[in-house]
């Protein structure tokens, strides 16, 4: 089952999305890769996307404009998280099997 959340709460809902096995499972996410290796998922391969910091915060400003005025939203992505996604997400491209960069 894959949770399901609600951003204007930034909370899981209890509503869940059952996902079927099929040959190939795209996993997408903030901790697909480290995701894979608690879980001993068998990937046959993991990308990470290394996107700039500026490309970041402005898809999150696209993202919460109609739920939080801008200035909220940079001080929350400076503030919260980015150090979060230093300390969680960006080590994970360590253990990629590919780096993409730019997008």
């Amino acid at each position: 089952m894959c949770p399901i959340y609600c951003l204007e709460d930034n909370k899981r809902i209890a509503e869940k999305k059952r996902i079927l096995p099929t040959k190939v499972i795209l996993v997408e996410g903030l901790y697909a890769i480290r995701l894979g290796q608690e879980l001993s998922v068998t990937n046959k391969l993991s990308v990470f996307v290394n996107t700039p910091y500026h490309i970041r915060l402005q898809r999150r400003i696209d993202r919460d404009k109609e739920i939080a005025p801008k200035e909220v939203i940079e001080r929350f992505f400076r503030n919260r998280a980015e150090p979060l996604y230093q300390e969680y997400v960006h080590p994970q491209l360590k253990v990629a099997d590919t780096v993409i960069f730019g997008f």
